[in-house]
């Protein structure tokens, strides 16, 4: 099983790539309802 990751902010497209390969990402693009919600069901 991957580790899991949640970003706040994205980062370079390079370090995206890379990050994706070693983890399960989830991004959070802003801290709306949505976001938090995102947030909240990435949370173990």
């Amino acid at each position: 099983m991957k580790k899991q990751v949640v970003l706040y902010k994205k980062l370079s497209p390079l370090l995206m790539a890379r990050l994706h390969e070693q983890t399960e990402v989830t991004l959070i693009d802003n801290l709306d309802s949505e976001g938090l919600a995102k947030l909240r069901d990435a949370l173990p």
